[in-house]
C-alpha cells in the first residue's frame, strides 16, 4: 500500500479516523459524503504494526472559532448615547433696575423701568404702587394706587411712570418708593422689589450717584 505525508499544519483535532480494513474496509479509502457536505481530503497514514489508517480533513474545522457569547453579547451592548433632551425655557422673573434713583426737581415724571428675563414666550402682569417716604402726596409726587402693568409677550421690560409736582423753591431731597409684587402663576420675582426715588433740587449732588441714574436706570 502506497503512503501519502500528511501535511505539517493538519493537527490532531482536524483528523478523523475512518474504520480501518478489520471492519471491512479499505485502508486508505474515502467514506461516502451526505447530501450537502462539502468534500473531504483523505490522507493515509501508516500505523504501527503494519496496518494503515486513514484520517479525513474537513475543510469547515479549519475556520476560526466563532467569538465568545459574553463578548459578543458585550459588543452588541455598546451603543451611541441619546441626545441630551432640550432644555426647558426658563421661567420669567422680573426685577426692578435698581434700588436707587434720583430725579430732578423740574421734571414732570418719574420714569421706572421694570426688567424681565428668562423666558420671553409669554404675558407678564404684576401688581405696582407708590409709598411715602419723606416726600409728601400731591405736593411732591402722585401717589400710585395699586394697579395692574403687563409686559407684553417678547418684550423685555415696561416702563411706569410717577407723575411729580414741579417745585422751584425746593432746597431739600425728598423721598418716595415704587413697590412691585403679585406677578402671574408661572412668573418669579427678583431680588429688586422695592426702589426709593429721590427728588433732588438743583445744586444738591449728594445725592447724585451718577447721571445714569436719573429717572431711574435707562432701559437696557
Amino acid at each position: 500500500q502506497r503512503e501519502l505525508p500528511v501535511p505539517e499544519r493538519t493537527s490532531a483535532a482536524q483528523l478523523t479516523p475512518l474504520p480501518d480494513a478489520a471492519d471491512g474496509a479499505a485502508a486508505g479509502a474515502t467514506n461516502a459524503l451526505p447530501a450537502g457536505q462539502s468534500a473531504a481530503v483523505t490522507i493515509g497514514v501508516a500505523a504501527s504494526g503494519g496496518r494503515a489508517e486513514a484520517a479525513r480533513v474537513d475543510p469547515a474545522a479549519s475556520t476560526a472559532p466563532a467569538p465568545d457569547d459574553e463578548a459578543g453579547t458585550a459588543a452588541q451592548a455598546v451603543t451611541a448615547p441619546a441626545p441630551p433632551s432640550p432644555r426647558p425655557p426658563q421661567r420669567p422673573v422680573i426685577d426692578l433696575a435698581s434700588t436707587y434713583a434720583w430725579v430732578d426737581t423740574s421734571e414732570p415724571v418719574a420714569r421706572i423701568w421694570v426688567t424681565r428675563r428668562g423666558s420671553l414666550g409669554r404675558e407678564v402682569r404684576f401688581r405696582w404702587w407708590t409709598e411715602t417716604g419723606t416726600a409728601q402726596v400731591d405736593r411732591d409726587f402722585r401717589a400710585i394706587e395699586p394697579r395692574v402693568a403687563v409686559i407684553p409677550e417678547g418684550s423685555r421690560g415696561v416702563e411706569l411712570l410717577v407723575p411729580l409736582m414741579p417745585d422751584p423753591a425746593r432746597r431739600e431731597p425728598r423721598t418716595f418708593y415704587v413697590k412691585i409684587d403679585e406677578p402671574n402663576a408661572g412668573v418669579d420675582l427678583g431680588t429688586r422689589t422695592l426702589m426709593q426715588v429721590a427728588i433732588v433740587p438743583p445744586g444738591y449732588p449728594a445725592a447724585r450717584d451718577t447721571r445714569a441714574a436719573q429717572n431711574v436706570a435707562l432701559p437696557p
